[in-house]
């Protein structure tokens, strides 16, 4: 009786914020030490301000999600900033496909 009773797809969630908080991580770190080069593409001001809005929001994942599309959405625009690429290939787009795969299996 030591397990408590959880709702359908609780565990999920709560497997789910771990690669949110890692994800929420990696970007930080790519933005701030790619600001410039993100700038002159155009991505850094919204990308800056999404990151900040999902932050806030990493512990509600029916409000995370909300942004998710766009969020995707600015990670392949990153792809295009060559001191970028790299990073977002190797740690973010994992990152993306295990948030991906638990989404789905919580029905979010």
């Amino acid at each position: 009786m030591s397990e408590e009773l959880v709702k359908p797809g609780e565990r999920e969630v709560e497997e789910m914020e771990g690669y949110i908080r890692d994800l929420l991580d990696v970007m930080n770190d790519i933005l701030a030490k790619n600001k410039k080069a993100l700038s002159s593409a155009g991505i850094a001001p919204r990308l800056g301000v999404l990151l900040g809005v999902m932050t806030m929001h990493r512990y509600n994942p029916d409000l995370f999600m909300q942004y998710w599309e766009e969020f995707k959405s600015l990670v392949e625009k990153c792809k295009t900033v060559p001191t970028t690429k790299d990073r977002i290939t190797n740690e973010v787009d994992p990152l993306i496909a295990q948030v991906e795969s638990i989404k789905s299996g919580a029905g979010l």
